[in-house]
C-alpha cells in the first residue's frame, strides 16, 4: 500500500506533467461562440484579444474508425479588412463588412459544422464552435453557446458553456 507522501508526490507529478502537455498546445487568440438573430438565424460571436481577419465553417463527416478523426470540408469561409479585434459578430448568412470568398455550401439540418477564426498574419487562433442547425434551434435570442452544439444535446440554458450575450460581450478582450 502506498504511503500519502507518495501518492502526493504521484498527484504532483500528473499535475505537473499535464500543465507541460497543455502549454504545448498553441495560445488561444480568444473565444468564439453562437448565437441567434431574433429571427432565429445562426450568428457567430468572437471575443478576440489580438486580431482576426477569416472565419471559415467545416462540415464534419465522421470516420467510419472511432480511432481517427472526421473529415473536415470548408463549407464557407469570410474575410475582412482591416482585421477585427474585440467583441465581433456577424451572420453566417453572410453580408455586413465580412466578404465571402467563394462558394458557400448550404448548411444541412442533420450535418455537424466547426467555426473556426483566424489570422493570416500568424496570430494566435481562437477558440472555435462546433454545432448543428437542429442545435441552434434550441438556442434563444440573446444566448452565447460556447463550444458543441448538436440537434441531440440536452436544454443550451442548462448547459456551463451557454451565457448571455451581455455578459459574452464584456469579456475578456474588451
Amino acid at each position: 500500500m502506498a504511503s500519502r507522501a507518495g501518492r502526493a508526490l504521484v498527484a504532483a507529478l500528473v499535475c505537473c506533467a499535464s500543465g507541460f502537455l497543455v502549454a504545448c498546445e498553441p495560445p488561444l487568440d480568444g473565444f468564439m461562440g453562437l448565437t441567434v438573430d431574433a429571427a432565429g438565424r445562426p450568428v457567430a460571436v468572437m471575443q478576440i484579444c489580438e486580431h482576426v481577419d477569416g472565419v471559415t465553417i467545416y462540415s464534419e463527416t465522421p470516420s467510419i474508425d472511432p480511432d481517427q478523426s472526421p473529415t473536415m470540408t470548408p463549407a464557407a469561409t469570410w474575410i475582412i479588412t482591416p482585421a477585427a479585434s474585440g467583441f465581433v459578430q456577424f451572420p453566417l448568412s453572410g453580408g455586413g463588412e465580412w466578404q465571402l470568398q467563394g462558394e458557400r455550401k448550404p448548411l444541412r439540418v442533420k450535418t455537424e459544422y466547426s467555426l473556426h477564426a483566424w489570422s493570416s498574419t500568424g496570430s494566435p487562433p481562437t477558440g472555435h464552435a462546433t454545432f448543428s442547425l437542429g442545435g441552434l434551434k434550441k438556442l434563444k435570442y440573446g444566448q452565447v453557446h460556447l463550444g458543441g452544439l448538436k440537434a441531440e444535446s440536452a436544454d443550451p440554458a442548462a448547459s456551463e458553456l451557454t451565457m448571455p450575450l451581455a455578459d459574452f460581450r464584456t469579456g475578456p478582450c474588451t
